[in-house]
């Protein structure tokens, strides 16, 4: 429909090496009614996943594991490619800032 997880994993190929921020990515089994895929963000504090399915429905959350809290979430259909990139890019920035001032792994 809108390319979401083609644009989703050409996104994590140019942009998953960002210093702190373990990133990983996965799609969803094909058998399924609609694709899915998904990012993950780890740091030393902060866990963090970006799901999407090709109908344009996401889901986001960054954890802070010490405490549990779930610092932001975001539940969501996105229109466009764009603006899917730019949740992905706002949870990998809390993801990063959930680990404090130092983000070093």
């Amino acid at each position: 429909m809108l390319n979401l997880i083609e644009s989703m994993a050409r996104w994590f190929d140019e942009n998953s090496s960002a210093e702190g921020v373990r990133a990983s990515y996965r799609e969803g089994p094909v058998d399924r009614p609609k694709r899915s895929a998904q990012i993950g963000f780890e740091t030393a504090a902060s866990l963090a996943s970006v799901a999407v399915w090709e109908s344009g429905e996401l889901e986001a959350e960054v954890l802070v594991v010490e405490s549990l809290e779930r610092v932001l979430v975001i539940s969501m259909v996105v229109s466009t490619p764009a603006s899917m990139i730019q949740i992905i890019e706002r949870v990998m920035e809390a993801t990063r800032a959930a680990s404090g001032p130092s983000n070093e792994n």
